[in-house]
């Protein structure tokens, strides 16, 4: 006859299974000095201003990419905010980029988090923050492996957080991630971005 610990037993596994495979949430926030604001987002936004970027992201969604120097984490994007003083946004979705190239190529770390806010700067509407990294040496990263913990940003050449915006007459969408143009999509990315450095 099976005891009562044991049908409870196999009960508590039947429920905790689902929860151990389930998302592994990690989150990764960096805060900056705002250096630029593209017109018209300088009627908003002042240089020396602090801009944070907060993402949280599912580690355990899988590389896309078979090659072993890129990491292409689709969808790991749980969710994006980010703030000034006087200014929010939150959102949900969005893809994470690690390219390790080994010494003497470039690393490269991009994080693209969908948002949306208040309208602001004459119809400028928040579409996307990002944080993108480069490193010349090919240090910075050892594998593609998903970051557990957000990269340092003084391990990289370029370290900048953006906040972007589709403004009139500007692009209103990226189309596309994950392909060798991803850096160039996102750092030509609408017409106006508010841009961050001075890591704290």
């Amino acid at each position: 006859m099976t005891s009562t610990k044991t049908i409870l037993g196999c009960m508590l596994i039947a429920f905790l299974l689902p929860s151990l495979s389930a998302a592994q949430t990690v989150s990764y926030g960096f805060t900056a000095t705002i250096e630029v604001a593209d017109p018209p987002l300088d009627t908003v936004f002042t240089p020396g201003e602090r801009l944070t970027v907060y993402f949280q992201l599912d580690s355990a969604v899988p590389d896309l990419d078979p090659s072993p120097g890129i990491g292409d984490y689709e969808n790991a994007v749980l969710m994006s905010s980010a703030f000034t003083d006087d200014y929010v946004v939150t959102g949900t979705g969005g893809n994470l980029l690690i390219s390790d190239m080994a010494p003497g190529n470039f690393d490269i770390f991009i994080i693209l988090g969908f948002v949306s806010g208040p309208a602001i700067a004459g119809g400028c509407v928040p579409d996307t923050a990002q944080a993108f990294a480069t490193d010349s040496t090919g240090l910075a990263f050892s594998n593609d492996a998903f970051p557990v913990s957000a990269p340092d940003p003084t391990n990289f050449d370029v370290f900048d957080v953006k906040l972007n915006f589709a403004c009139p007459g500007g692009l209103a969408s990226l189309t596309a991630f994950g392909d060798s143009d991803v850096v160039v999509f996102i750092n030509g990315f609408g017409d106006a971005a508010v841009r961050a450095s001075d890591w704290q």
